[in-house]
């Protein structure tokens, strides 16, 4: 029996709030600690690692879709990223989901529910750009045109919550995050917290719910193939 390989060669890709994920947690992160990403106490050596594994992981895929691309082929990415108004790198607002989720998870280590060493164990494998930074990798591996760089804003729930109760929008972003997230956590941490935790992390949104300018934004880049 005679097999013969099929290679295909595409046209367009496109990948919509995947590539801010990242294929496993960085590395050297324990200096990092009651902080599941990067917050405004993280030592310069977890905003390296973090940026170092996504620019790994981001230059990959770029090389692997340029095999399976025809020349002119487009891509159209789409992440959560970061916004560039602040110039520290480390500046991840008080509403940021990461830093909400700290916040929760430090709340059940103070009510004694959560170990402070298990907390300082687990960490995203999650990295949010910004534009300077999608540019940089996308110009160092080489096989793509940027054709358009957008940022918009965007916001899980408060942007749109006039009309809205308060806790309501709150519990919408906690459910969203915990859907995402709720997983992750179970195999870290075990499912007794999950209610609770993402009860409290509703609560830090409420909190904050008249805050219209969060850190967070969806970066969408334009490509082509060289």
């Amino acid at each position: 029996m005679t097999y013969h390989s099929i290679v295909v060669f595409l046209h367009f890709i496109h990948s919509s709030y995947a590539l801010h994920w990242l294929s496993k947690v960085p590395e050297n992160l324990e200096n990092n600690k009651e902080n599941v990403y990067i917050s405004n106490s993280s030592p310069q050596s977890a905003y390296k690692a973090y940026l170092n594994q996504f620019q790994r992981d981001f230059s990959m895929f770029l090389t692997l879709r340029s095999e399976e691309i025809v020349s002119n082929g487009r891509m159209v990415l789409t992440f959560i990223g970061r916004n560039t108004l602040n110039s520290d790198q480390f500046y991840r607002d008080c509403c940021h989901v990461w830093t909400l989720l700290s916040k929760s998870l430090g709340d059940l280590v103070f009510e004694g529910l959560v170990s402070k060493p298990k907390l300082d164990a687990f960490n995203m494998p999650f990295y949010d750009p910004n534009e300077q930074e999608l540019k940089e990798v996308i110009q160092n591996e080489g096989s793509f045109e940027i054709n358009d760089l957008e940022t918009h804003e965007y916001d899980l729930g408060h942007s749109n919550c006039d009309n809205q109760e308060d806790d309501e929008a709150g519990y919408n972003e906690a459910n969203c995050i915990r859907a995402v997230t709720e997983s992750m956590l179970v195999v870290h941490f075990g499912e007794d917290i999950i209610d609770i935790l993402f009860d409290k992390y509703a609560r830090h949104v409420t909190q904050h719910a008249s805050r219209r300018n969060k850190t967070s934004v969806t970066l969408v880049v334009a490509l082509t193939k060289k």
